[in-house]
């Protein structure tokens, strides 16, 4: 069983009680089987466009469900690595990143993300890179998980594209509602645990905590205990060794100034 059809299957079948309807109810008005309706819920087979155009339209759902499978089926494309890392990010209930060289993929903007997925990807088709990017720089706000992140100084002062876009960049992190939180490793900082690459603590609600580490072709989930603490105390020197929440704030402004200068 696909778990994004799995997961499209339960919004058909909130959808159908919020309406009051039954199964053969929904067969009899939509003209589909009460089988085929059944085994969508369940999450067993897709289907035509057409035929959740026509469930949504009996639903007054209002595009949601046509929305909602054209997504699971973008997603039943994607590699397993980023579909297990998309359903952790959506369990998770506190997310930590830390990040040595780039802004975490969360907190970035699409044309910063663009920039850095189209040089990882050379040749990849322009229009690719950028719904990547759109919904690289989305999931965030699909969350309900508190964020922090730990990025580096120079991850600040970078300039990934151009002076503009790190503006832009900038200012989103400065815009960042108060779920998230980051902190600046500032230059010259005598810790080095963070310099082997970068990673994301994720915590649950329901389940042991996990490590999320990336590398050149994707990234991997550790449930590992020891590398889960080992990781866990690297994050919290991290943590100690930059500057507190309001100090990191100020020093993104100082930054995000002298990128505006450096056009005038």
């Amino acid at each position: 069983m696909n778990a994004h059809h799995r997961q499209f299957g339960e919004k058909l079948r909130e959808w159908r009680k919020s309406k009051s309807l039954t199964l053969d109810q929904v067969a009899s008005l939509s003209n589909l089987s009460k089988s085929t309706l059944s085994k969508l819920e369940g999450g067993q087979r897709s289907t035509a466009l057409g035929n959740i155009e026509r469930l949504d339209h009996l639903y007054e759902a209002g595009g949601e469900l046509v929305r909602a499978w054209q997504e699971s089926r973008e997603r039943a494309a994607d590699p397993p690595w980023l579909n297990l890392v998309r359903e952790s990010e959506e369990r998770a209930t506190e997310i930590r990143n830390w990040h040595p060289y780039l802004l975490p993929g969360l907190l970035q903007t699409p044309r910063y993300a663009e920039i850095l997925i189209g040089h990882g990807s050379p040749g990849e088709n322009p229009d690719t890179v950028t719904a990547l990017a759109k919904a690289r720089c989305e999931r965030l706000g699909q969350l309900r998980a508190e964020f922090r992140a730990v990025i580096s100084e120079s991850a600040l002062r970078s300039i990934v594209g151009t002076p503009a876009i790190m503006r832009e960049q900038l200012q989103h992190l400065l815009d960042l509602g108060s779920r998230t939180r980051v902190q600046v490793l500032p230059l010259g900082c005598g810790f080095f645990g963070g310099l082997t690459g970068s990673f994301r603590l994720l915590s649950f609600a329901d389940r042991t905590p996990r490590v999320e580490c990336e590398h050149a072709g994707g990234s991997v989930l550790v449930s590992d205990a020891a590398e889960v603490r080992r990781l866990t105390s690297v994050f919290s020197e991290l943590s100690g060794w930059a500057y507190d929440f309001r100090t990191s704030s100020e020093l993104i402004r100082e930054v995000l100034h002298g990128f505006a200068v450096e056009e005038e």
